[in-house]
């Protein structure tokens, strides 16, 4: 669905590295996708359970790539509370303050 598009493109081309401006300004980007309502229900429906996230992870390049290279995002990405929590718009806007 569109929450799979939306952090494939984060991990490929944004949020995670690639071709915006700035980390600023991909966390902005990101945080305007997951603000949309369809896309936040969806990374709902991802959170509801481990299995299912993990599932979710697996499935998603940008995402895997991410959990097996950096020990701390494969730990969020572990936990459906806490990776639902990194994915607020209000987290990512302030993670992208953070690397300003």
């Amino acid at each position: 669905g569109k929450a799979a598009k939306a952090i494939g493109k984060v991990g490929g081309d944004g949020l995670f590295g690639g071709v915006e401006d700035s980390a600023a300004a991909a966390f902005e980007n990101t945080a305007e996708l997951f603000s949309e309502p369809d896309i936040s229900d969806q990374m709902a429906e991802v959170c509801a359970d481990q299995e299912t996230l993990a599932a979710y992870v697996e499935n998603n390049d940008a995402l895997y790539d991410l959990s097996e290279n950096n020990p701390i995002a494969a730990e969020l990405m572990n936990d459906p509370e806490k990776f639902q929590t990194m994915m607020e718009p209000d987290n990512l806007r302030a993670m992208g303050e953070l690397t300003e």
